[in-house]
């Protein structure tokens, strides 16, 4: 089965110090497209870059299905396999309570502004 991943729209951008800002456009991530969306932009980073510094940017996110979830948290572990970080900005409230009730809280760093999760990484 094919997933139309096109109508899961989300800007990479990459800073000047390598810190690769990823940004999902979408208010409701749900749904098996936007797990293998999210999967093969992290893939692509990890294809290009050594160590790579991810912030995802929750900005634009009310909801997330307990799917991506568990697809960040697969995120997470292949970035630390790979020598990288992550970290987890400016998430909305709605948002931030899924990761409160789940716990994940716990296990990402999440920073309530880009700069802020920029500034988290060790160098």
């Amino acid at each position: 089965m094919s997933l139309n991943t096109s109508e899961c729209p989300i800007e990479v951008k990459k800073s000047h110090d390598g810190i690769v800002l990823v940004k999902p456009l979408g208010q409701f991530l749900t749904g098996q497209a936007w797990v293998e969306k999210l999967r093969a932009v992290i893939f692509d980073i990890l294809e290009r870059r050594q160590n790579p510094r991810v912030i995802i940017d929750m900005s634009m996110v009310e909801h997330l299905s307990s799917s991506l979830l568990g697809e960040m948290i697969g995120i997470q572990r292949k970035l630390d396999a790979a020598h990288g970080q992550l970290r987890i900005a400016q998430v909305q409230p709605s948002v931030y309570e899924i990761f409160h009730i789940t716990r994940l809280h716990l296990s990402f760093n999440i920073q309530d502004t880009n700069d802020k999760a920029a500034q988290s990484f060790d160098v």
